[in-house]
This record gives structure tokens, C-alpha cells and sequence, in this order.
């Protein structure tokens, strides 16, 4: 009750001058250092009387207990009261070093045995699972030589590029790699890997001041489009509906 009247005592307060005030907006930390600092620079330069605190790491915070306004989630969301806004799906890549000559295109039958570089959940212990989609099909691979393992995405890459084995990390990350030649993608014949879900959370739009509902609405759109144009070039060329079924089988 009393964080319902201090935010509508807010709202009215707001109405009548420019928007002021603190924003605390948290998010793993290569996520947030790739895709939010520059638009909440821009904000910031657009709203000079706004405080923002960014905090970047990668545990899962409680909006209500760590007095967060909003905070972006990357993967499955655990049932809770908050108010979750999908924004996209992250796109991956399977990337590995030049120097291992692994296979520039791979059999669907044939990853499980590629050297691997594990990511664990952070928090949780459990490996996140290389997972392809042919069409309307999901097939799970499982991973029978894996190297090492670590639950920072960062730390991945820094691996794949001592050529440890191979990593299926986000695009963004290693796109200048890509670029380079420092790695090298591996392609999936006829399929894509499915990347997790990437949401925009806080605890309810009625109760946001117009300050935080201002950034809310302007990171929405921003990284939407952005994961989308990402997820555009992941897209694999278009085969057959018949050669789909027969590699998903």
C-alpha cells in the first residue's frame, strides 16, 4: 500500500516537470556492456536530471529486495510476481579456433563429439544444452567431450580462442572474431541453434514512475529490434521441407 501511494504521489509530481529521480536497472554483465550501455548513455544525455545506476553482473536479483526498478533476464524466468516483457531471442553461434581444423559445416549426428567448452547456468550447476531446431523440430545434443566448463559466457570465448575446443556463445560477442578470422564458425546442415529468451522485467507498469516508464519503453524498443536484426542474420538459407524431416530424424 505504501509503495502504491509513494509511487502515485510520484507520477502526479512528475507530470508537472521534466523527469528527475534515480533509476536502478541491473543485467548480466557482457549482456549490459553490449546492449544497454549505449542506450542508456543516449537516455541519460536526453534526461540530464535522471540518476541511473547500472549494476552488471550475472546473479539473478530480486527487483522488490535489491530496490530494483527494472532488470534484463536471459533465459528461462522462474515463477515469480514480477512483470516480464519478451523482447527476443538471443541468436548463438558455434565457434571455434582455425588452428583445431574442425569442420566448417557439421552433421547434426556428428557435434556431440566435437571438443567442447561447456556454459554453466550461473547459479544453477547446470550446463546449458546445445539445442538445434530443423522447421517445427528441437533436437538436444549431447556433448560426450567437454573440455572445461565455466559460467561466464566471457570466459567461453577467451577459451575458444586459445582453442580449447568449440563454444556455442552469443553472436555479439564473437562477431569481431567472426570477422577477423580469430574464429571460425561452424555451420549446422539444414538447422539453427535455438538461443534462450531475452525479457525486460519489473514489478508492475501501473506503479512505475513516468521516469523509469520513460527507460522501460525506450529499452524495449532498442533491443528488440536489435536481437531481432541479429537473429535475421543467424537465419539459415532455406532448404527443403523433406531434407528438414530426414536431418531431424
Amino acid at each position: 500500500a505504501l509503495r502504491e501511494i509513494g509511487a502515485a504521489v510520484e507520477q502526479a509530481s512528475e507530470r508537472q516537470r521534466e523527469l528527475s529521480g534515480p533509476i536502478r536497472v541491473a543485467c548480466s554483465h557482457a549482456f549490459g556492456r553490449h546492449f544497454l550501455l549505449a542506450e542508456i548513455a543516449a537516455f541519460a544525455r536526453r534526461h540530464p536530471a535522471v540518476a541511473i545506476a547500472l549494476t552488471l553482473n550475472d546473479r539473478i536479483d530480486d527487483l522488490v529486495q535489491s530496490s530494483l526498478d527494472l532488470t534484463v533476464r536471459i533465459g528461462a524466468l522462474a515463477p515469480s510476481s514480477m512483470v516480464a516483457r519478451r523482447l527476443g531471442r538471443l541468436a548463438l553461434a558455434l565457434v571455434a579456433a582455425p588452428e583445431l581444423a574442425l569442420p566448417a559445416r557439421c552433421d547434426p549426428a556428428d557435434l556431440g563429439a566435437l571438443p567442447a567448452i561447456g556454459f554453466r547456468v550461473p547459479g544453477s550447476g547446470v550446463r546449458y544444452p546445445w539445442r538445434l531446431r530443423f522447421g517445427d523440430h528441437e533436437l538436444p545434443i549431447e556433448n560426450t567431450r567437454v573440455a572445461v566448463e565455466s559460467d561466464s559466457v566471457e570466459a567461453l570465448a577467451d577459451l575458444a580462442r586459445l582453442g580449447l575446443g568449440a563454444a556455442l556463445l552469443p553472436r555479439y560477442l564473437v562477431a569481431p572474431d567472426l570477422a577477423s578470422g580469430r574464429l571460425a564458425e561452424i555451420e549446422v546442415k539444414g538447422g539453427r541453434f535455438v538461443g534462450p529468451d531475452v525479457h525486460l522485467c519489473f514489478v508492475s507498469r501501473r506503479l512505475m514512475p513516468a521516469r523509469v516508464r520513460a527507460l522501460c519503453d525506450a529499452l524495449g524498443e532498442a533491443l528488440s529490434a536489435r536481437l531481432a536484426a541479429d537473429d535475421d542474420r543467424a537465419a539459415p538459407k532455406r532448404v527443403g521441407r523433406r531434407a528438414i524431416q530426414a536431418r531431424a530424424r
